[in-house]
């Protein structure tokens, strides 16, 4: 059991929350077709109040922040190498 479950500002908040949250996937993938990682414990509490099309192209994460970073460093100096 969650806060929400109980508290109505918070219940209200967590939608307001999963609202603006579909509205930005929507901005950056127009055509709703990558796929997306919501992660954390703010996460959680939002993915059960996703609209079905977005929860539905939910996936786990492949790995975790520092090796997101490595990633983007290899390819950024790859780019930039002769």
């Amino acid at each position: 059991m969650s806060l929400a479950d109980t508290d109505v500002a918070a219940a209200l908040l967590l939608a307001r929350a999963a609202d603006e949250l579909a509205a930005l996937a929507l901005a950056l993938d127009p055509a709703a077709v990558l796929p997306v990682v919501i992660s954390g414990s703010v996460g959680r509490q939002l993915q059960p109040r996703l609209p079905a099309g977005l929860l539905a192209r939910c996936v786990a994460a492949a790995g975790d922040a520092t090796q997101g970073a490595k990633l983007l460093l290899r390819e950024s100096t790859a780019a930039v190498r002769p």
